[in-house]
């Protein structure tokens, strides 16, 4: 299916007037992060059986309406291993969504798979072999091909088909219970997606031999490069 571009408020609201009533969308990200500190979204693309748009928050002010969009809690947003997406979308929305189905954890109680990566889950289990050529495109740069929306848009095209597949063996197989368990920890501490201050030492190549007065130096430092590149919105 080719994916609709949305560039502008009007395109939005009328994309949300399509989406009324829907309890089951798939949504991804694209996003940029190799320069600073806090990821930078870039696109937002959402499917239904029926729809699959790319939404441009840098061509206008998506916000609102993506606010409405992914912070009802009454449909059910799919994602694949959702912790990346899931962040970039607090940044940008003040608070990140609930209601997920992550295709990663539902096909973990599947099969020996805990880790499979997205490109690998649509071959197993729909036979499409994805194009991997956009992986490492810069997504802040306009205009956006028509390879790059096609890329986009096959993320969420795929994803939604994924769910029907995964969540009928998940049916079959009695452990639908298991994964709303798993499901639940998603957001069960109020995830910030800050780093914990005490664990900040870990990032820091080598802490692991230092005796406890440098580790304490270490920590110390680790904990004001973090504020730093915080306040500057800077890579570590």
């Amino acid at each position: 299916m080719k994916p609709e571009l949305i560039v502008s408020t009007g395109m939005m609201e009328d994309l949300l007037e399509r989406l009324r009533g829907v309890t089951l969308i798939a949504v991804d990200t694209e996003f940029f992060r190799e320069t600073t500190y806090y990821p930078q979204l870039a696109l937002v693309q959402i499917a239904t059986a029926s729809i699959v748009a790319c939404i441009d928050p840098l061509a206008f002010d998506a916000k609102a309406a993506l606010r409405e969009l992914l912070l009802d809690d009454s449909i059910t947003k799919i994602f694949h291993s959702c912790s990346q997406d899931l962040e970039v979308l607090f940044y940008y929305l003040g608070e990140a969504p609930g209601a997920i189905y992550d295709t990663q954890i539902a096909n973990a109680l599947l099969t020996e798979h805990h880790q499979i990566g997205y490109a690998s889950l649509v071959e197993d289990e729909l036979g499409k072999v994805l194009d991997k050529s956009q992986t490492r495109t810069n997504w802040l740069q306009r205009p956006l091909t028509q390879k790059q929306l096609q890329y986009a848009g096959d993320d969420v095209f795929y994803l939604y088909q994924l769910q029907n597949l995964l969540d009928d063996k998940l049916q079959r197989l009695g452990r639908k219970s298991w994964f709303e368990e798993e499901s639940s920890k998603l957001l069960d501490d109020s995830n910030n997606f800050q780093v914990a201050e005490e664990h900040l030492w870990r990032r820091v190549k080598g802490a692991t031999r230092l005796n406890r007065k440098q580790l304490a130096t270490v920590q110390a430092i680790a904990v004001w490069r973090e504020a730093l590149a915080q306040k500057k919105d800077k890579t570590r």
